[in-house]
Formats: C-alpha cells, structure tokens, sequence
C-alpha cells in the first residue's frame, strides 16, 4: 500500500531471521500482557473522548473548511478505531518481544530501529511530528524519569546479553509514540490533525503511564529481579554513550596518533585571548576526520544534516544571510583545531565578561567572532564550511529564542546567554545534541530554566542559595568545558541533588501554608454560613436587646465553633440551631397559656444548654444571667397581659438587625471577560506558576498552590513556598484580560525553542 506523503516512516519491530517473532521469556509475557490490558484501557478512554475533541474543534473553527477536515477527521478515525488499537498491541508485542532477540547485535533498536531520532526529515509533515515526540519524550522523562530508570535498569538485567538503554524501553514515551504513529499511519489525515491527535495521545496514554510503570517495576521486584533496586544507574559504564574517547556516536574519531595527544585538550584557563592553546590546542585526530575540505567535522557533511532535526532545504538559505550579515563568508573553510581553538578563545571572553543580572544580555553573532578570533590567532582568509555554519546558525537561533523569551526571568537570561558558545562547542562536537532528548548539555539547559521559573528580579536573588549554584554552574562550564562531555552531566547530577533536597525543604513551608489558608477558607465558609443562618432565623423578629446581643456576640461564636469543627451536617451543628430556635422563641411575647406554660418548662434545659455552649468557647458567663433575667421578665410579663393586669415591668424590643460578618466577599462589578480568559482561569492547577505585573512595575512570579471555594479563590506563594498574594476568580480573570498577568510556560525550554526555530525556519522556506 502507498503510504501518505505525511507518515513518518518507523520501523516495526524486529524479527526474528527466519521472519517469525520469538516468544519472549516468562517474565517478559507477564509485563507485556500487563503493559496490554493497561494500555488497552488508555487507548480506550482516548478514542472515547475523541470525538468531543475533534467535535469542539469543529465547533470553534473559523472557517468551513477547519470545520469540514475536523469532522471528515472525525469520522475517519471512528472506522479506523479497531485497527488502530489492534496494531497498536501488535507493535507494542513486537518491540517487547525484541528485547529477547539475543541474536540482535548492538544495543537494542540499534539494527532497523532507529526511531525517531535518525530519521532523514525531508519533509515538513515528518519535522512537525519528530518535533512533537521528541517535545512529548522530553516532558514526560522528565516527570517519570525514577520509574522508567527503575524499569530499564532490570529490563537490562533480564536481557544480560545485549544492553537496554532507557531509548529502548518500549514502555517509554519514545516507543509508545512511534506505535501510536504506526498504528495511524494508513489513515489519511491532514497534519494539523495529526499533531492533535498526538497531543491528546500525550494527556490521555501516554500522562496516564505511572501505574503501568509501578506494577512493570513491581512484578520485576518480586520476581527477584534487582528487588532492592533505589536508584536506576547504568550497569555497563565503559560504554557510555557519553563519552567521546570511546565511541564513534557523537561524529568523533577516535583514532590516530592525535588522539592521545589531544586527551588533554583546551582548557579556557591556561589560553590567553587570541592565542592557540598552551597544550597545543585540540587534537584533530581526536575529532576530525581527515576530509580534504579542511578537517570538516565528522559526521556534519551535508548528507546527513538529518541528524540535526532538519532538512539541508530549510538550513541552507541561513549560510552568509541571516544573524552574521557583517562576516565574511567568502574564505577558506576553517580546520578542526582553528575553529574549536577560536571557540574556546572566545568562550575564555565570556568567562572573564562582567555578568548584570538587571538587563537582557545583547545577543551573540557567532559567527564573526569566531571568524575574528581565527584571524587574531593566524589564521588566513578564515570562513565556515556549510555544515559547520548550519550549526553556528542553529545554535544562535536558539539562544536568539531564548533571550526573547518572557517565560524566563531577566537574570535567568543573563545566565544563559552566557552559556551560548560552549554550547555551540558541544553541538560541535557531539551530532546527537540536537536529536536526542537524553543529551546531558540539553538537560542541564532544561534544569537551569526550570529551576529558575520562581526568579523575579535580581534583588531576590541576594541570599539565595540556588542562585549561587547556577551561577556557579555557569561559571564552571564557562571555565572547565574543552571537550570532555561528562562535565555537564557532573553538573546535572548536582543540580538535580540541590534541587531534590530545596524542594522537599519548599514543600514543608507551602504545605504549612496551604493548611492555614484551607483553614482560612473553612472559617470563612462557616462564618457566612452562621450568617446566613441567624439573619434568615431573625428576619421580621422583634428581640429585647440583651437577646440580640447574646445572639450576636455568644452564640454565633458557638455555632461558628461547631461548624468548624464538626460541620453543617453532623448532629452537633443540628444541636446548637435548634437551641437558637428554642432562644428565640422564648424571646417572642406568647399570648396562649399552653405556650407560656411550655416556655417555662423549656426555660432551665435552655439556660444550661446555653450555659454549656458559652463555657465551650470561654465566653463570659455573666451573659448567660443577664439572658435569663430578660427572659423571666418576659415570662412576667406575658403572664399578666394574660391575665389582664399591667407588668410590672416591661422587655423593651427592637427589630432585629444582624450586620455582615467577614467572612461574607463583596459583590464586585460585573466585567465582560473573553470565553478564552475564562478557559484560561477554569484550566489552572495547582502548582503553575504565573507572573503577576505590581503596580510600581515590578514583576512578581508566584506559584498557584492551592484553589480554594469551589474555585473561586486562589492562593500563591513564592519560590520558597511563602505567601505572597491571592486572588479571586473574577481579579484574576481580570488582570489576565487587561495584560497584567501571564502564564509561565513550563514546557522544557530546549524542546520549545527548538520548535520555535523550526517554525520560523518553515515561515522563511514559504515566503523565499
């Protein structure tokens, strides 16, 4: 069958060589009919919400023709519902099953299962979808990153004659999107649809995978696979992909003469500016293949620019047009040694430039001042080859992004922009960087931007701790990083240990808060409640002062007390209405004598139900007598009215008025707020950050930590877990409609530029 022009092509897995599939072991059957049935469910409940979906989709489009492909989309997928989720199972067997090909050479996925990440994308359908699986891959690693460490470290114990790396654990992010490409391939759908479906894929399966995770790890714990499993580290550490000096993966050569020579390579402390390296500067051999274009980088020639996420046609236009108008392009392509010796002259700049945290960081042209730093240190006529000026351009794009983006903080900025060249030296030497999700200088990117989301401004930043850090952590790959990759997972290791440890300090501090304000919350639904209570009771009431008094300052203190504690529902609330009740119609002028009668029998069970409730919240008894007088005054005098004599004395009434208490909000004015403002505020959760603009201009980001009253009210702290604000729904919504308040995008910040440069690189190619 013909496949669509917009199907990623994916590998099915692997066979056997005589073409039929090899059962796999019995602890393999169990996880994968476990992994079935769960994500049998999942597939379930996302087909059955994606009608809706698409449904609302259609509703709130535009134009006919979004409405007629969301609604031809809709009706496709109905019919193709049953083979999807069939291939999807069969796919799933198939790479669970190739986890015991012990006859597969390599690491798992390395022979006819590249994924994803190697394919050649030459088709702007196919980029928009690997965009989107490695973004999905990115996030949810992230969020399950110990279970599917756990869950790949005894997968790799179960299969001790080839190496499982988390790339090839088929119930990872990675591998349930491909089988959910797979499964979908043959549908003829348009790519804006397709895209969709992988993001309601992401929320609906692949979010969902934590206790698919949990019992996979569980059934293999009990089994006696790595029981007391802790932490997931890698079992064979000699074949890191990580480093350079071992393997061919990142574009290197390790062979030579040059090799050995070259260990030592740069180091940004021992260089002047301008000068090639006291050591000699980087071996070539270490890193160069020996083309005759000038020691091109290995593995960058143009054939395979793939491996950067791109096609050769959306890069190609970049060379000597945008970012680096003032360079000349027109010389001899640069060799190994002089580009990276020229990087790291100007890294050893960066280093040693003054660092202000108050202001955006002007951005860095790349290329010129690579060009100049070769002809300072003697090079001729210097230039760029295409394929190493595809990476100067890509990487400033990138950085470009992240400078311009208002999810970061100003000093978050300031850090980062600084990291701009050494992270052009990585994507130098190590190809995987722009395809691999796993890539520890990515990470480390992602960890700073993320650990750095509750910064303002710089004058918070004075004594905190995790500030020192990051700064440190720049400053160390400023002044460290030659070319041994390994630093930035050093330094990831140790961010993430900061941070594991600052958060679980955070939390104590947010959860303290979170309980006062849910105890605020309570009180003041129960002080509305008694409210509401008493002015309904007394409404059209004439009470003797004392009484109303009593009512105002005692018992709706009791009441109050009671609902707090025991709620609106219990028998103990029931208790204290009703002697509330029974206070006030004792309170009332009786005319009857069965009434007068029945009033002096509940007279003294009142008093001392009274008398327990003023001692139950530490009231002043006194009041208590004081009520009593009024109340046998009363008696008194209904007694001789019935009689037909004058009282001696007389109860003095007053209609009674029971003003608000504060538990009770305000009516604010009605304000017309967009429906997608009011999607906005109903979509937040608990744990989002927001920056909120002051009124003296300052900006001020906070995290929702809890939503109290049915939604309506909505608590935030700041980075250290304290209170810093709240708002109602309706200021909320507000402030989001006139521009003073923004939600923080908290998608990895790589993954999002990376999108975003592929976008505009997309926009360029159709308007050339």
């Amino acid at each position: 069958m013909t496949q669509p022009s917009n199907v990623v092509e994916l590998p099915v897995g692997r066979s056997s060589p005589d073409g039929t599939r090899r059962d796999p072991p019995p602890l393999l059957q169990h996880i994968r009919d476990m992994a079935r049935q769960g994500l049998s469910r999942l597939l379930g409940q996302f087909f059955d919400n994606l009608d809706d979906a698409l449904f609302e989709l259609a509703d709130r489009s535009r134009s006919d023709a979004d409405q007629q492909l969301y609604f031809e989309s809709m009706r496709e997928l109905r019919i193709a519902r049953q083979s999807v989720e069939r291939d999807f199972i069969d796919e799933l067997d198939n790479r669970i099953c190739s986890l015991a090909d012990a006859r597969a050479s390599g690491p798992v996925g390395a022979a006819g299962s590249q994924g994803y990440e190697t394919l050649s994308l030459v088709r702007n359908d196919d980029l928009e979808i690997s965009v989107a699986i490695a973004g999905i891959v990115s996030k949810i690693t992230s969020r399950f990153s110990l279970p599917l460490a756990q869950l790949t470290r005894r997968l790799d114990a179960v299969c001790p004659r080839q190496e499982v790396r988390e790339s090839d654990n088929p119930l990872g992010p990675k591998h349930l999107c491909e089988c959910f490409i797979v499964a979908t391939q043959t549908i003829q759908l348009d790519i804006k649809v397709r895209i969709i479906l992988l993001k309601l894929f992401e929320r609906l399966v692949v979010e969902q995978m934590a206790p698919i995770l949990d019992d996979a790890n569980r059934m293999l714990a009990d089994a006696g696979v790595l029981r007391n499993l802790k932490d997931a580290v890698r079992t064979r550490p000699s074949t890191s992909p990580r480093d350079p000096r071992t393997q061919n993966t990142s574009g290197v050569t390790a062979a030579g003469p040059g090799a050995a020579g070259g260990a030592a390579g740069y180091s940004g402390n021992h260089v002047p500016h301008g000068s090639p390296s006291a050591h000699g500067g980087f071996s070539a051999g270490a890193y160069y293949d020996g083309g005759s274009n000038g020691m091109e980088l290995a593995g960058w020639h143009p054939d395979l620019l793939g491996n950067l996420g791109l096609s050769q046609s959306l890069l190609a236009p970049l060379r000597n047009n945008i970012s680096f108008a003032g360079a000349s392009g027109g010389g001899t392509p640069l060799n190994g040694q002089d580009l990276l010796n020229a990087i790291a002259a100007a890294q050893l700049e960066q280093a040693n430039a003054p660092l202000d945290l108050d202001h955006v960081p002007s951005r860095i042209d790349l290329r010129p001042i690579i060009v100049d730093r070769a002809s300072i240190a003697g090079a001729k006529t210097p230039g760029l080859s295409g394929a190493d000026e595809d990476v100067v351009n890509l990487v400033g794009m990138l950085f470009d992004y992240i400078l311009n983006d208002r999810n970061l903080a100003i000093p978050m900025k300031a850090l980062l922009g600084r990291l701009q060249i050494p992270f052009l030296k990585v994507a130098l030497i190590d190809k995987r960087f722009f395809t691999q999700t796993s890539n520890p200088a990515r990470q480390l990117l992602n960890e700073l931007s993320s650990a750095g989301i509750g910064w303002s401004n710089s004058a918070e930043l004075k004594r905190d701790a995790l500030y020192d850090l990051i700064e440190s952590i720049v400053l160390r790959v400023l002044n460290r990083f030659d070319r041994d990759l390994h630093i930035f997972q050093t330094l990831l290791d140790e961010l993430r240990g900061y941070r594991t440890q600052d958060e679980r300090r955070n939390k104590v501090v947010e959860q303290r808060i979170r309980d006062a304000e849910i105890g605020r919350a309570k009180a003041r639904a129960a002080r509305d409640t008694v409210a509401k209570l008493i002015k309904r009771k007394a409404h059209g009431l004439e009470l003797a002062s004392d009484v109303g008094e009593f009512i105002r300052e005692a018992w709706s203190k009791v009441l109050l007390f009671v609902c707090i504690r025991h709620g609106a529902e219990g028998k103990e609330w029931q208790g204290a209405v009703d002697t509330l009740d029974e206070l006030m119609w004792c309170a009332q002028s009786l005319s009857s004598a069965h009434d007068i009668e029945e009033r002096d029998r509940l007279l003294p069970r009142l008093m001392s139900q009274l008398q327990d409730g003023v001692t139950l919240i530490a009231a002043d008894p006194a009041a208590v007598q004081r009520l009593r007088l009024t109340l046998e005054i009363r008696g008194a005098e209904d007694t001789a009215l019935l009689r037909g004599t004058e009282p001696e004395q007389r109860v003095v009434t007053e209609k009674a008025v029971f003003i608000a208490t504060e538990g009770e909000v305000p009516t604010r004015p009605s304000v017309e707020v967009a429906p997608e403002i009011i999607a906005k505020v109903a979509a937040l959760q608990a744990g989002a950050w927001l920056e909120f603009q002051q009124p003296n201009g300052e900006p001020l980001r906070a995290k929702l930590t809890a939503i109290l009253e049915e939604g309506q009210r909505f608590i935030f702290v700041n980075r250290r877990g304290m209170k810093v604000t709240e708002k109602d729904r309706a200021e909320l919504a507000l402030d989001m409609l006139n521009g003073r308040v923004l939600i923080v995008d908290e998608r990895q910040l790589f993954e999002r530029a990376l999108e975003r440069v592929i976008g505009t690189l997309r926009e360029k190619q159709v308007h050339a």
